[in-house]
C-alpha cells in the first residue's frame, strides 16, 4: 500500500494492525509528520518527498491511499497520471478529501485555509472530470460526522486502460 500525503500515519497504523504482512510505504512532505509516523509504524517504508516526485517510484502498488491532501497539490492532473502509472493493473486507489460542493461546503473551507494555506476543494463534478482519464470510479461515499462540517467525499477508483 502507498500512503500519499501519509501525514502523521493513522492510517497505515490501522492497515499494519489489521494486516500484518502488509508492506506499507508513506510519502509526506512533512520531515516532523514522517517522524510521527515512523514511530508509529515500524514496519513501513517512509519517503520525504513532494508529491510531483512521484515519478521517480519505479515500482506499482496494488493499493493507493491518500486523504486529505489532494486539495494542495499544485498539480493535481500530473498527480494523477503518476497514481495511474504507479497503481497495478488490478488495485485500487482511494481517494478522500472535503469537497467544496455547496456553497455551505466552500464557506466552511474558505475557514479552513486560513489555517492551512492555499488549497483548491474540487467539488464533485470537478473532481469526475480530473480523475475520467485515468480512473473509473466505482464507488462515492460521503462522510459528514457533524452538521458544521463540510462534505467530505472518499472515491474507491479502479484504473482505466489506456
Amino acid at each position: 500500500m502507498l500512503d500519499v500525503g501519509c501525514g502523521p500515519g493513522e492510517l497505515m497504523e490501522l492497515v499494519q494492525n489489521q494486516f500484518e504482512k502488509a508492506e506499507l510505504t508513506g510519502i509526506d512532505f512533512s520531515g516532523r509528520m514522517l517522524d510521527i509516523s515512523r514511530e508509529k509504524n515500524k514496519r513501513a517504508v517512509h519517503l520525504h518527498m513532494d508529491v510531483a516526485e512521484l515519478d521517480e517510484f519505479k515500482e506499482t502498488f496494488h493499493v493507493i491511499v491518500c486523504t486529505h491532501s489532494l486539495p494542495y497539490y499544485k498539480n493535481p492532473e500530473q498527480v494523477m497520471k503518476n497514481l495511474w502509472r504507479l497503481l497495478a493493473e488490478e488495485g485500487r486507489i482511494y481517494m478522500g478529501f472535503a469537497s467544496g460542493n455547496s456553497w455551505y461546503d466552500r464557506m466552511l473551507l474558505s475557514l479552513v485555509k486560513l489555517t492551512t494555506g492555499p488549497a483548491r476543494y474540487p467539488s464533485h463534478e470537478q473532481y469526475k472530470k480530473l480523475a475520467a482519464p485515468y480512473f473509473l470510479i466505482e464507488q462515492v461515499k460521503i462522510i459528514r460526522e457533524k452538521a458544521f462540517m463540510p462534505r467530505i467525499a472518499v472515491y474507491t477508483m479502479k484504473k482505466v486502460v489506456l
